[in-house]
């Protein structure tokens, strides 16, 4: 059977097309300026927050996220144990020298 050649052109008019398309879109990404540090931290960015082994994330996090003036996106268990916090980048800074366990609430005694 015999192909038209209308119909091999149009492949091959298909394919230049295409071709062209990938070659414009590369040159496009590819002159854009690379910044190898990465974007400035924006207002407010997620953080990951490990802790030592001896504490239990789930416990802690709400209380230190809270005190550096952040809040908890979630915590983590399984791979590493910590906490991905939600806060400005001075929160984050204060969040790493913050004491690793909060202090532990109050306790009240009746004399009796």
């Amino acid at each position: 059977m015999r192909t038209s050649r209308w119909g091999k052109t149009g492949r091959r008019a298909l394919l230049m097309t295409m071709i062209l398309a990938v070659s414009v879109a590369s040159l496009a990404t590819a002159g854009g300026a690379v910044d190898p540090v990465g974007p400035a931290p924006s207002a407010s960015s997620t953080w990951i927050v490990t802790l030592d082994r001896t504490l239990d994330a789930k416990d802690v996090a709400a209380g230190l996220a809270r005190r550096a003036g952040g809040d908890v996106v979630t915590t983590y268990e399984h791979v590493l144990n910590g906490f991905a916090f939600n806060g400005s980048p001075a929160a984050a800074a204060a969040l790493a020298q913050a004491p690793a366990q909060p202090p532990p609430p109050p306790r009240r005694f009746r004399l009796v």
